[in-house]
């Protein structure tokens, strides 16, 4: 049986505040309400400077799944969005966090416009990364990949 180290997450939450993690879970429950307004600017500025977007994904050919670093990078995912999906269902589920990590479950149903198909990814998580300040620092989602690639296609 392979040995699963625990220790840097006993670690974690021993040394991390809750006050902190609870304001980074306010924080991505903020971004989720300004994204559902539409507003990009309230989103950036949680952002911190030099955001790693989609943090270590790979570029599949998803236009809004593209990794890159920076508010740019950020703007880039929500203009390719906004150009090529209509969200037709994005409730978030949950949000839980520990130390500097945050994860939302979402619930989200897309239509790519170009083709008219449809996906649906009952339980997408979404990985946030804070720094000291409260700044996301990072962000992934954890999408299907494939079920996006067969609604572009």
């Amino acid at each position: 049986m392979t040995q699963i180290e625990t220790s840097q997450v006993q670690s974690s939450a021993r040394e991390t505040g809750t006050s902190e993690v609870k304001r980074n879970i306010e924080t991505v429950k903020a971004i989720y309400s300004a994204f559902g307004r539409g507003d990009v600017p309230a989103v950036l500025a949680t952002l911190a400077p030099d955001v790693d977007w989609e943090t270590d994904a790979g570029s599949h050919g998803i236009p809004w799944l593209q990794p890159g670093r920076g508010h740019a990078a950020a703007l880039r995912f929500f203009e390719a969005l906004g150009a090529n999906v209509e969200l037709t269902d994005f409730r978030v589920l949950g949000v839980m966090g520990d130390g500097e990590w945050v994860v939302a479950l979402v619930a989200v149903t897309v239509r790519v416009r170009a083709t008219g198909k449809s996906y649906r990814e009952a339980c997408e998580p979404h990985v946030w990364r804070f720094d000291a300040s409260g700044r996301v620092i990072s962000m992934r989602h954890g999408a299907d990949t494939h079920r996006h690639l067969a609604a572009l296609s």
